[in-house]
């Protein structure tokens, strides 16, 4: 047998593989499945981070030292209570400032930064 002869001939495609570039020839349609919402499913937002985190990191220890409620004194009378859109938690918006300046980032790569570290979520209360 002729090894070279076997790859003149065209490989056979099975039928779902046919028409692939043509959306109406490309077999069955693929559907994401519907996922279940079950009670097992952890809600994030209601997820306690110091049970999470290793106490002993460097932000956490941080956090413990910074004295947040004098922050909260310093700049809560800055606040209107009763002009425009609802204030956020100082300690939030401190602790936002403190890894934009200590990383030199933007404001949009702080927000993201925040999101995506469970270590700065737990600094910043």
């Amino acid at each position: 047998m002729n090894r070279g002869a076997i790859f003149l001939e065209p490989i056979p495609y099975a039928v779902h593989q046919k028409g692939r570039d043509n959306p109406a020839n490309s077999g069955v349609p693929m559907k994401p499945k519907a996922k279940p919402r079950t009670h097992e499913q952890p809600l994030i937002a209601t997820m306690r981070l110091d049970l999470a985190l290793d106490m002993d990191h460097e932000l956490v220890r941080l956090s413990g030292v910074i004295p947040w409620d004098a922050l909260a004194g310093e700049f809560g009378p800055l606040y209107c209570a009763d002009n425009g859109r609802p204030a956020v938690p100082i300690r939030l918006m401190a602790g936002r400032h403190y890894f934009k300046h200590l990383k030199g980032i933007s404001d949009e790569q702080t927000v993201r930064g925040w999101v995506e570290n469970p270590y700065w979520q737990f600094f910043c209360g």
